[in-house]
C-alpha cells in the first residue's frame, strides 16, 4: 500500500498529532510482535519451537555456535537423535555446564568461539551474574544495552571454515548463530564453506546489539546472496525482501533464517 494512500493522510489528520504520540508509540510496539520482532520469552514465542520441530528431524550435521548451556541443542537432540550436534560456547564458566550437558544428551561440545579470522578476544559477561546468554565480545552489550557492569575473560577464536576442514565435515545442514553481535564476522569466516554450498540452512539472531558491532541488516542480504531470508514468526516464517528497507532495519529482537535457494522447496514451511 503506498504511503500516498487516502488512509495515511487520513490518518495523520486525525492522529498524527503531538497528543497521540504516546498511542502511536503503544500501537508501534504492538505491531512489531506481530511482525515476529521482541518476541524472545521462549522458543514457542520466538519461532524456534515450530522452526525445530518442522526442520530437526531433516538434519544430518547441525552447529550451534553460542550454545550457552545447550538448551537448544538438547531440543536437537530430542527430535532428532541421529543429528550430529557440535555445539561452541567460549565462556569458560559457561562451557563447564555445557560439557555436562553434552555428554547426558550426546553432542560435541568445544570451549571456544567463532570469528572471520583465527586468533583471541574478550568475552564480555556481568562480573555478578555469569553464565548469562547476554555474553558478548563488545563491552557495551553488558554496559550500555543490559546497564550492567562487564568482566572480561580471554577467549579462543577460529574461522568456521578452519573448523570444518581440520574434522571433514562436508556440509552443515543447520548453522545456527547466538552470539550477541558478531554473527557477521562468523559468517564471514564461514564464507569459503558458504561458497561452496556447503551450509543449507543458516539461523541468526538481528537486534540492537547490531547498532554496537555496526552492522545493518542489508550486510547479510549482499553476504547471503545465495540465500533468501525469512524472518521467523511462532508458526511459520514471513520472507523479507531487499528493497523494504524500513521493514528490514529494524535493531531489535528477532530470529532469522536463511535458506540456500536450492534447498527452499526441502524446508520451507
Amino acid at each position: 500500500m503506498s504511503m500516498r494512500h487516502p488512509f495515511y493522510r487520513f490518518y495523520n489528520l486525525l492522529l498524527g498529532g503531538k497528543v497521540f504520540y504516546p498511542l502511536n508509540r503503544f500501537l508501534f510496539k504492538l505491531s512489531l510482535r506481530g511482525l515476529g520482532i521482541y518476541n524472545y520469552e521462549n522458543q514457542w514465542a520466538s519461532g524456534e519451537r515450530a522452526f525445530l520441530h518442522k526442520t530437526a528431524d531433516k538434519l544430518d550435521v547441525a552447529f550451534d555456535i553460542g550454545g550457552n548451556v545447550g538448551e537448544y541443542a538438547k531440543t536437537i537432540k530430542r527430535i532428532n537423535r541421529g543429528c550430529r550436534v557440535y555445539c561452541f560456547e567460549p565462556h569458560p564458566l559457561t562451557y563447564a555446564r555445557l560439557a555436562e550437558v553434552a555428554k547426558e544428551h550426546a553432542f560435541e561440545a568445544f570451549n571456544f568461539g567463532f570469528g572471520k579470522e583465527n586468533g583471541t578476544s574478550k568475552l564480555y559477561d556481568y562480573s555478578n551474574t555469569p553464565f548469562s546468554s547476554h555474553a558478548s565480545i563488545y563491552p557495551a552489550v553488558i554496559k550500555d544495552i543490559q546497564k550492567g557492569v562487564p568482566v572480561k575473560y580471554e577467549i579462543e577464536i577460529r574461522t568456521i571454515d578452519a573448523f570444518v576442514e581440520s574434522h571433514h565435515i562436508d556440509h552443515i545442514d543447520l548453522l545456527k548463530i547466538d552470539t550477541e553481535g558478531s554473527e557477521f564476522d562468523i559468517l564471514l569466516g564461514a564464507s569459503n564453506t558458504i561458497a561452496a554450498g556447503r551450509v543449507k540452512l543458516i539461523q541468526f539472531e538481528f537486534n540492537e546489539m547490531n547498532v554496537i558491532s555496526r552492522v545493518l541488516f542489508r550486510d547479510f542480504f549482499n553476504l547471503l546472496r545465495g540465500f533468501d531470508l525469512f524472518r521467523m514468526l511462532r508458526d511459520g516464517l514471513i520472507r523479507l525482501h531487499e528493497c523494504r528497507t524500513i521493514e528490514n532495519e529494524l535493531f531489535a529482537y528477532q530470529n532469522i533464517l536463511a535458506i540456500h535457494k536450492p534447498y527452499l522447496s526441502h524446508f520451507l514451511y
